[in-house]
């Protein structure tokens, strides 16, 4: 028996490379003061800034102790200041021309010039108005005492409501696209959709969050137990991809960067000598990052990264003479059964009872809902998918590709589970007897074999053999249909599951790295 020297990625080798890489995937920016000031309040026994507003220029602040709204440059210099128009001002917004302040001692909003003058005022829609602000349209205001988030028109008519994300919400602001939103028992600021769903959030820097302002691609916020104004970088990045693998030779790729706001600025640096950046080493905004990897002289396959705005950007390269053609991450949480129609990998999902038809990368092209619970077994016959349910049920499916059922027939033995197809008979698994069963069109049992581990799952027929993966040994073996081993080989992650083949290359995915890898079995690469 010839067994590949398919050596696994070094578990130590990996330990050490994430130490050295974790400090520099922690620099993820949001969250993060840059800069703060001392609120401007005088009153005792000190100040109690509230609302913030930003006017294109300067910042503005209500402080509910001493009664003023204050005019303050970027670092917390007094520009002006007048008297609130209420007793316990508290959020502002700016319209372009006019602010807004809510007054939870009066109920009431006004509009006043930047003078302090009072040009209009309406009741608020709730009865302790808390943090405010303008989208161009409408006023946003956030209501402590009913804990809601209202959408009104400038003559405070309520357009629309939601349930506020925290139980004691204040500040309020919206960056173009999402609002933000402070909580004071929480102690986190909150970015929601308009909807009110939570899209992010993270801790408050001071321990009793109030008022909330957009500049740029930052937060401005106070803080009324620390009397504070912080500067808060608000820059979230996404990479596609996220990471990508690569056979032994040189290559070169690219990764594109999309940040939240296009003031974001971002730097990219490679953490291993073996892959270099040739252009995009920084950006502002949306950008990318183009690199080359060195060829893999090793004996192993080996991982190394890009930082990316503080994010790791994962290369994974395999060594010559390695089965592995290529990987990708599973786009199901569960996957299980796995068969190949022609053109696509098709996916039973355990967890959400579900079938996907992806491509070769991973996309998800279609999907349907299984016939029962609990999918397991998928096999193609040049027409149909045939699918049958985890120890659940003695039925095989037949569906067409969009999840019809055509047809059902009833197995004689229960407990069967991973499938593939012969082109007469089919071949299934029961794990719990370590048997694979040959099985006729009407469902009856013609001849069984032993398994060649003790614990097999994935199934699948290459027009000549068998292979069977196999959970407990880690390994794929290739099988005549008398159950004698022709050849083995370690499988590429440490618990595999399903098992397809394309004509060409094996495919098998495994649930321990939720990575589909694409399997050369000619024998001509291996060493």
């Amino acid at each position: 028996m010839k067994t590949s020297l398919l050596i696994k990625t070094n578990s130590i080798l990996t330990a050490i490379i994430l130490s050295l890489l974790l400090p520099l995937f922690l620099n993820a920016s949001i969250g993060d003061v840059t800069d703060s000031f001392e609120a401007p309040g005088s009153g005792p026994p000190g100040s109690h800034p509230q609302g913030l507003a930003f006017d294109g220029e300067y910042l503005w602040n209500a402080d509910w102790r001493d009664d003023k709204i204050y005019l303050l440059d970027r670092a917390g210099k007094i520009i002006d200041y007048f008297d609130s128009p209420g007793s316990y001002p508290r959020g502002l917004a700016f319209d372009g021309v006019h602010l807004w302040n809510a007054d939870s001692d009066d109920n009431k909003i006004y509009k006043l010039d930047t003078s302090g003058n009072i040009i209009d005022a309406f009741d608020s829609p709730g009865p302790y108005p808390c943090g405010l602000t303008f989208d161009g349209v409408y006023l946003w205001n956030s209501d402590d005492f009913h804990d809601t988030i209202y959408r009104i028109d400038t003559k405070g008519n309520i357009i629309d409501s939601f349930d506020s994300p925290g139980t004691n919400t204040k500040g309020l602001t919206f960056d173009g696209i999402y609002l933000w939103n402070s909580d004071s028992r929480k102690e986190k600021i909150y970015k929601t959709d308009t909807s009110g769903n939570v899209i992010s959030s993270f801790n408050s820097p001071g321990t009793n969050p109030q008022g909330l302002a957009f500049s740029d691609s930052y937060l401005w916020h106070s803080d009324d137990n620390d009397d504070m104004i912080y500067k808060i970088d608000i820059c979230e990045y996404t990479l596609s991809p996220e990471n990508v693998f690569f056979i032994y030779e040189y290559n070169q790729g690219t990764v594109h960067v999309s940040a939240a706001f296009g003031s974001c600025t971002w730097n990219a640096f490679s953490n291993v000598d073996w892959i270099s950046i040739n252009s995009g080493d920084s950006g502002v905004g949306n950008g990318t990052v183009e690199y080359s990897i060195s060829e893999n002289s090793n004996s192993f396959m080996r991982e190394g990264a890009i930082t990316i705005a503080g994010m790791p950007f994962i290369i994974t390269q395999a060594y010559k003479g390695s089965i592995i053609v290529d990987s990708f991450d599973s786009p199901v949480l569960r996957p299980t059964g796995m068969t190949f129609e022609g053109s696509h990998l098709w996916i039973a999902d355990n967890l959400k009872d579900m079938i996907y038809k992806i491509d070769a990368s991973g996309n998800v092209a279609v999907s349907f809902d299984s016939p029962g619970g609990s999918p397991v077994g998928l096999a193609y016959d040049g027409e149909f998918l045939w699918h049958v349910n985890s120890g659940r049920s003695d039925t095989l499916y037949r569906m067409d590709t969009t999840g019809n059922i055509i047809d059902s027939i009833e197995f004689s033995e229960t407990g069967l589970g991973y499938l593939t197809f012969d082109g007469t008979y089919f071949w299934s698994i029961d794990a719990g007897e370590d048997k694979i069963y040959k099985i006729d069109t009407f469902g009856n049992i013609i001849d069984s074999i032993d398994s060649p581990g003790s614990q097999p799952v994935g199934l699948v027929f290459d027009g000549t053999y068998l292979w069977n993966s196999d959970s407990v040994d880690d390994k794929i073996y290739k099988i005549d249909f008398s159950g004698n081993i022709i050849d083995s080989f370690d499988s590429p992650g440490t618990s595999p599951k399903g098992l397809a083949f394309d004509g060409t290359y094996l495919w098998s995915f495994d649930s321990s790295d939720d990575k589909i890898y694409k399997l050369d079995i000619s024998g001509e690469t291996w060493p």
